[in-house]
């Protein structure tokens, strides 16, 4: 069971049984899951991943294991391309353009620039000096993702990690260094950073067990370079936390923030988070103080995405006018003050883009959008899919 409420790109599985009408959410962000003897297969962000499911108890346990990326997805319904069957055949279609997309800056009055088109699995990410971008790509030969830089003066595209199976790139505050998650050692997902010129080795950050089904996924760096904000993902629900990157004694200590979200953003000053989050049903945008008073306040939108925070306002995707916002806010006596949302842009363009960051003079976003190549889909058949999961 799907639900699809607040976007068409957001998907979450819920099980229930047919002799009642009662149903729990059993995965967040995934869809289109599928039974076959004690796994449950579904999508989650283009990948393919097989997780022990219990169908008597309704719970799934051990350890997700990713089997293949790029995986077609038709996002308005959350169908994905794959079928399996129970005595160990998987069959799947992978798009070599599906995660094709043109990357572009937008200009504050709506024009735009071209930037030059990407394959990337997520996540785009723009450097604090806005010269250079990190990037998740899938690589077709190994079935794993990795993170790239690309100069966006040079026109010089880097590879910074090597089977890692990483991905959701952010920078420090300085530039130099990227925060990423990566698949290692059976856990679902630690976080590693990295110095962004490529120079030294990885350093883990989180100690997530092989038997946790937990992932910690980086959303930002506080203004003053001291906080990682991260995504805490297990299958019912997502949550933000904090790393001290700061000092080196507590970089290992995730703290919950007690805010149950995702895409996590600063405020100019540190002191506040705007998030999106769908615990009311629909995908909206709230702010909660950071290490301040309890609470959260909800932006004046009836369904928001994506939000960034420019100077004295929050940016956003709405996803119920289907166009790019902004809000102004203001705070008094300890509490945030909206304006009356209004287009981002001239004439409310939206051109079917995703926004995945603003220079800091806030003048320029970076912008991308699909590339449909009309091309066709390739087609793959395992014959044994649960000696691939055994062997993962």
């Amino acid at each position: 069971m799907l639900d699809l409420s607040g976007s068409a790109t957001h998907a979450d599985i819920f099980v229930g049984s047919t002799d009642n009408h009662e149903a729990k959410k059993l995965l967040n962000g995934c869809s289109y899951g599928m039974f076959a003897s004690g796994y449950l297969f579904y999508l989650r962000q283009g990948m393919l991943i097989a997780q022990p499911f219990d169908p008597g108890t309704f719970a799934v346990s051990g350890t997700p294991t990713s089997l293949q990326g790029n995986v077609n997805l038709w996002a308005p319904r959350a169908k994905a391309d794959f079928s399996v069957t129970a005595n160990g055949v998987l069959l799947y279609a992978v798009s070599a353009s599906a995660r094709t997309s043109e990357l572009f800056w937008m200009n504050g009055d709506g024009t735009e620039s071209p930037i030059g088109q990407f394959e990337f699995e997520s996540t785009v990410a723009l450097s604090p000096d806005g010269t250079s971008i990190a990037f998740d790509r899938f690589e077709p030969k190994d079935g794993k993702a990795n993170v790239w830089i690309y100069g966006l003066i040079n026109r010089v595209k880097t590879h910074l990690t090597f089977d890692q199976n990483g991905d959701h790139p952010c920078w420090s505050r300085d530039g130099k260094r990227i925060y990423y998650n990566a698949e290692t050692g059976g856990s679902k997902a630690n976080i590693f950073v990295k110095q962004s010129n490529g120079a030294g080795e990885e350093t883990l950050l989180t100690q997530n067990k092989a038997a946790q089904s937990v992932g910690y996924y980086p959303e930002e760096v506080s203004p003053d370079g001291r906080f990682l904000l991260l995504r805490v993902e297990n299958e019912s629900r997502s949550e933000l936390a904090t790393i001290d990157v700061g000092d080196p004694r507590q970089s290992n200590a995730v703290v919950k923030l007690g805010i149950s979200g995702s895409r996590g953003r600063f405020s100019p000053d540190g002191k506040w988070i705007v998030y999106q989050s769908n615990e009311s049903g629909t995908l909206r945008l709230y702010v909660s103080s950071f290490r301040g008073n309890a609470g959260k306040w909800q932006l004046p939108s009836e369904a928001g995405s994506n939000p960034n925070w420019g100077a004295g306002r929050i940016e956003y995707y709405s996803a119920a006018r289907n166009r790019f916002e902004s809000c102004t806010i203001a705070f008094s006596s300890g509490s945030p003050v909206f304006g009356q949302p209004q287009p981002l842009f001239p004439g409310g363009r939206s051109q079917g883009s995703s926004i995945f960051g603003v220079t800091k003079d806030g003048k320029r976003f970076l912008g991308a959008r699909p590339v449909d190549s009309g091309t066709g889909s390739g087609l793959s058949i395992v014959t044994n899919w649960k000696g691939l999961v055994a062997s993962k």
